[in-house]
């Protein structure tokens, strides 16, 4: 069986979705506790890096076939690598995390969504020049 592992980032989007409604839906945020917090942090985790690897994967393709209309360039130049754009997936996937994580504890203000987006930036950087 061939399976590829990519195509389940198209699946959950919505499994995430469905499991926060659950959660928000059957779990009072009192009596949670650190263990409904860390569910509701790695569901919405999951969230965004799904929908920022549609993003990258769907996105950067169509990108290069409007640029190929125009002009006649190699697109294998234009295509992302799946293991790319996971891994830049992964990284921008922590970015709301982060702020959805500082604003819960009462400390999100715009110098700090300055430095998360500068760690975002370093990060991405990182991870294209290692991948």
């Amino acid at each position: 069986m061939n399976f590829q592992y990519h195509k389940l980032a198209y699946v959950l989007p919505f499994a995430a979705v469905l499991g926060l409604f659950l959660v928000f839906s059957l779990t009072d945020p009192l009596s949670a506790g650190p263990a409904g917090m860390l569910l509701v942090f790695f569901l919405v985790y999951i969230l965004f890096a799904s929908v920022f690897f549609i993003f990258l994967t769907v996105g950067i393709r169509f990108i290069g076939k409007l640029v190929n209309k125009y002009r006649k360039v190699n697109l294998k130049e234009w295509q992302m690598g799946v293991r790319k754009a996971y891994y830049i997936a992964s990284v921008l996937a922590f970015g709301p995390v982060l702020l959805l994580a500082m604003q819960s504890v009462g400390q999100l203000q715009p110098r700090d969504v300055i430095l998360a987006a500068s760690f975002l930036v370093i990060a991405i950087f990182y991870v294209v020049k290692r991948s």
